[in-house]
This record gives structure tokens, sequence and C-alpha cells, in this order.
């Protein structure tokens, strides 16, 4: 049987910040094109399809902005810390 006092093993996300912002512009650029082809329905006079398409490309367009906004913050870049003063490397005019 499990004891009760073993710690709680930290989750990790398994999905990283990027992944996510990349996703909901995919889904916001495809949310567009449907706006753009419910546009163009409209402008054949097949209003039906207009709709569906012109709904469909809002819906799509909103969640994907969501989406990416609401990605948590600090990616999974590695963090690169500056160089100390004085350690840059010499020009290669100094070596002449």
């Amino acid at each position: 049987m499990d004891s009760p006092n073993e710690p709680l093993q930290k989750r990790t996300r398994s999905i990283s910040a990027e992944a996510i912002i990349g996703t909901g512009v995919t889904i916001a650029a495809i949310g567009v094109l449907f706006l753009l082809l419910g546009w163009a329905q409209a402008m054949r006079h097949v209003h039906p399809a207009s709709w569906i398409l012109l709904g469909l490309g809002a819906v799509c367009a909103v969640a994907g902005g969501i989406i990416a906004a609401a990605a948590p913050k600090g990616g999974t870049a590695a963090k690169v810390a500056p160089a100390p003063a004085g350690s840059a490397a010499p020009s290669p005019e100094a070596h002449s």
C-alpha cells in the first residue's frame, strides 16, 4: 500500500509555450482563410455557404487568438547570460 507520506511528484508541462503559441497562430490563420473564402462565396451570391464559412472563420480566428494569448509566459528557449565585462574576444585586427 502506498505511504501517505510520499512526496508528490512535480509535474512538468508536456508542451512548450512556443508550441502553444504556434498552434494558436495556425488556428487563427486558418480562421482568416475561412473568412476570405466565406467572403468570396458571398460575392458569388452563395449565401448559405458564405454564412457557414464566415461563422467558422470568425470562431477559428478568435479561438486561435485566445489560445496564443493564453500561452504560459517564459518559453523553453535557453536563456543566455551576458558575458562578463572585459571578457569579449579580441578583434582580428589586434593580432596583426
